[in-house]
């Protein structure tokens, strides 16, 4: 049989103080899930007044109760365990009316030794799980006095003092954003029955300590042990890196280890000849060596374990090397990336975790997208190790966060800290055992809040900053992650918002997008956009077609508490008509003013070395921000990040009376390419064009071309425009850009034909060819149940600019349906 199995039944959820009212129950769930598919409960994410009753339910204690039976051939006398992750949150284990544990916190991972004699052919498993409030009741004087919060379990109060999900607490807003906060409550990950086995390998992780100049790499494998109560003195420990299909070692060691009672850690040296190692996306491949652990007694195998094991050195580089300013880039294998990436946020709002066919979908985008780095956010929750293995796989670098955000702490209170530390223990012996982690930080915004939001004027003390600046270095002596360590993002200091060191979270005014900063960890622009219409529609039971005619903004605001926004200063768009036209433009206004800011860190900001959106995803369906909405169907600004994250992007902006053209390179290699510039009247026709050859180094934007007067030259601001591209000598399109000369919503060329053409490719993938005749496109938009993926998005069209689009999907047919922006006229186009 399997060493460990899904504990698995009909579950049953019930109160506490009537263990007889059971309903149904999924586990992984949370109880507000079954208890609205049982009818007791109305949809929380409905409106505010189903989200504030829904409070209720994290202020109750109830209780889970499963029957399972042991595999056929399991012995319930042997050594077993079981082991409990992402337990929301204060619970008590109960097997066979033996309490075997009890848990505290969420992010943890607890394994309850069950006692000989509890286990059974048949079993029963029941917890209970406290209501939030009670479970910390008698800390809350102290918090309020001393942290300064005054509101209930559901704000910030809540988010100090309970570990668990941080962002869905209500500070001013939540993900949720309907006015207030719900807490999820219940079991969000499977529960596992564990046969405990005499010796286990528990951890491998590894450091390149040096690559000579023909390719050989030095390496220290650490290998974590359980010895459990093993009473020899030694034992042998061999360590092999296979190249899958390999049928001989590409290294090999093995050594006499003393042993202990316990858990230890040993450190084994291996050299790798030519070593294959691992690379980010871009750069080239996320090689993984299949690694073979195996643990010996007297010639006997007694514990083995396979692990994937990338090779790799990571360097954060603070000073440049050529200028000597202070920087913030991250080297890998002695060469600097310029990284492109995002925030995560966790999937759902209630449960935090999704199913594999959502997190398929998510490194989908991901890739879609042309992200590079995913910063595991400190407002969010540990992800799995399937997880982070998939990241390993697809070369996606990991910034990751301690789970402390945008808050105070309790670490006046030890055995608050005590809770913590051990929180902390479990993510680095999680994350360090994959080559995409390339940073450690302490949390999220304690330094900005304690330097630039007051809190110095309302506190006596920087609550929780012992956390980061000395209670995680002091474990990280103890258990290393082998990268480099920042006590928080933004920075620490005075200036924690500051652009010229550091990390810095750039939002608000666009003025700050144009500070040069050397590194962005989070950034998002414009006010709001909300999930797409049938995504509010599944999750919200919300039709967005209710909301029209007179009043439509005051009922909206009466069911979600959200004020409509009155003016949109990017774009200057306002299309009357009710909420459907409303959620569009907010769309357009967000995607239009983080292409521009985003786009001036990228081309414009020479100093800079990696952007990281803020956030890949909506936490929750009317979250403001996020480029892929609550249901995983990506924005209007997921395609214009995706533009901006290619290897080579190309833009153009006036200087003066000049119009000037730049271009960026993140290959780590130069770059050729042929330069072309169309300045083009309504009809898309050609008032002035350049073309020529292009070699585009690596590293910091560099000019193209700049073209005395043309903006001087231009007649009429609102129909004409400028238009580039990089093309390669195939003539594929590398990258394309747009000027135009007035707001958005001023900007009115004739619309033109779109020609189409489909060419299947194989494999659910289409080649659609677009070209315009006549007219300028403002805004090509591709659409279909946003099931469907595109290689682009959302982009102008010009004659003799044509577009060539990769469609993607995981049916054999599809539609799609083809509209430019400001022309009613759709066209419906097969897939087949």
């Amino acid at each position: 049989m399997s060493e460990s199995w899904i504990i698995d039944g009909a579950w049953t959820v019930a109160p506490a103080d009537n263990p007889g009212d059971t309903v149904p129950a999924q586990v992984p769930g949370v109880v507000h899930e079954a208890l609205v598919a049982a009818g007791r409960l109305e949809n929380p994410y409905a409106s505010n007044a189903t989200a504030t009753a829904a409070h209720q339910v994290s202020a109750t204690d109830w209780v889970y109760r499963v029957t399972f039976d042991l595999p056929e051939g399991a012995d319930p006398d042997q050594d077993w365990e079981v082991v409990a992750p992402g337990v929301d949150t204060f619970a008590t284990f109960v097997l066979n009316s033996v309490e075997i544990g009890r848990t505290e916190n969420a992010m943890r991972t607890y394994v309850f030794q069950v006692a000989p004699g509890v286990l059974q052919q048949t079993n029963e498993l029941t917890v209970l799980i406290q209501g939030h409030e009670q479970a910390v009741a008698d800390m809350i004087p102290e918090a309020r006095a001393r942290l300064g919060h005054q509101g209930g379990i559901e704000t910030k109060l809540g988010k100090s003092l309970i570990r668990r999900y941080q962002r869905s607490f209500f500070s001013d807003t939540s993900l949720l954003n309907l006015g207030t906060g719900v807490l999820g409550l219940g079991l969000t990950r499977p529960l596992s029955l564990r046969r405990v086995q005499e010796v286990e390998v528990t951890g491998v992780w590894t450091e390149v300590t040096a690559i000579d100049t023909d390719g050989n790499a030095d390496v220290v494998v650490h290998v974590s042990l359980n010895c459990g109560e093993w009473t020899p003195e030694s034992l042998w420990l061999s360590v092999a890196l296979n190249e899958p299909g390999e049928s001989v070692p590409a290294a090999r060691t093995g050594n006499e280890v003393l042993v202990s009672p316990g858990a230890a850690t040993y450190a084994f040296r291996l050299e790798v000849p030519s070593a294959r190692l691992w690379w980010p996306r871009g750069y080239g491949e996320a090689f993984l060596y299949q690694g073979l652990i195996e643990v010996s007694h007297r010639g006997e195998i007694i514990a083995s374990a396979k692990r994937d094991i990338g090779l790799r050195q990571v360097e954060l580089r603070l000073t440049d090397p050529v200028t000597g300013r202070p920087t913030f880039e991250f080297v890998i294998n002695s060469t600097p990336i310029y990284a492109r990436g995002t925030n995560l946020v966790a999937l759902d709002y209630l449960k935090v975790y999704a199913d594999k066919e959502a997190y398929q979908r998510l490194f989908t985008l991901i890739e879609n997208g042309n992200n590079t780095m995913i910063r595991m956010w400190g407002g969010g929750m540990p992800e799995t190790e399937d997880f982070y293995a998939e990241c390993d796989r697809r070369g996606l670098l990991i910034w990751q966060d301690c789970y402390l955000h945008s808050n105070t702490y309790p670490d006046y209170d030890e055995a608050w800290v005590e809770n913590f530390k051990a929180e902390v223990v479990d993510l680095i012996t999680t994350v360090r055992q994959h080559a995409s982690l390339v940073i450690f930080a302490g949390g999220n915004e304690q330094y900005e809040g304690w330097q630039e939001w007051g809190w110095k004027d309302s506190l006596e003390y920087f609550f929780g900053e012992r956390l980061f600046s000395e209670v995680i270095p002091e474990i990280l002596e103890q258990v290393p992650t082998g990268v480099p360590y920042i006590t928080n993002s933004p920075h620490d200091g005075p200036f924690a918002q500051s652009p010229v060191e550091g990390d810095s979270h750039t939002w608000g005014h666009f003025f700050n997008a144009t500070k040069d900063p050397v590194f962005v960890s989070e950034t998002c622009w414009s006010q709001s956009t909300y999930s797409r219409p049938e995504t509010l529609k599944e999750v919200m039971g919300l039709d967005v077609d209710d909301f029209t005619g007179s009043g439509w903004a005051e009922r909206w605001k009466d069911v979600t508490t959200l004020d409509v926004i009155k003016r949109f200063p990017y774009t200057s768009l306002h299309t009357p008509g009710g909420l459907r036209a409303y959620l569009n433009d907010l769309e357009i206004e967000q995607a239009e003013a983080d292409y521009h800011a985003i786009g001036w860190f990228r081309l414009r900001s020479p100093s800079n070395r990696g952007v990281l959106y803020w956030s890949l995803n909506k936490g929750g369906p009317l979250f403001q921000f996020g480029a892929i909405d609550y249901g995983l169907r990506p924005l209007m600004s997921h395609y214009v990040l995706a533009r901006l994250y290619r290897d080579v992007v190309v833009g153009v902006y006036r200087d003066l009376d000049d119009v000037a053209i730049v271009a960026s390179n993140a290959t780590g290699r130069s770059v050729a390419a042929i330069l072309q510039v169309r300045h083009v009247d309504s009809l898309g026709q050609v008032i002035q064009q350049w073309e020529r050859d292009v070699t585009i180094a690596p590293g910091s934007p560099q000019s193209l071309l700049r073209l005395d007067r043309l903006y001087a030259s231009v007649r009429d601001r609102h129909t004409e425009s400028v238009h580039v591209r990089l093309i390669d000598a195939s003539g594929r399109v590398l990258s394309s850009d747009r000027l135009i000369f007035a707001p958005l919503a001023e900007y009115t060329p004739a619309s033109p034909q779109i020609d189409s053409t489909v060419e299947a490719l194989g494999d659910g993938r289409w080649q659609l060819r677009l070209s315009a005749q006549g007219g300028v496109a403002t805004l090509v938009r591709l659409e279909d149940d946003q099931r469907l993926l595109y290689s682009d998005n959302y982009f102008p069209l010009i004659p003799g600019f044509d577009a060539s689009i990769v469609v993607e999907s995981t049916t054999p047919t599809a539609w799609l349906t083809l509209s430019t922006w400001g022309d009613t006229t759709t066209r419906e186009i097969e897939l087949a």
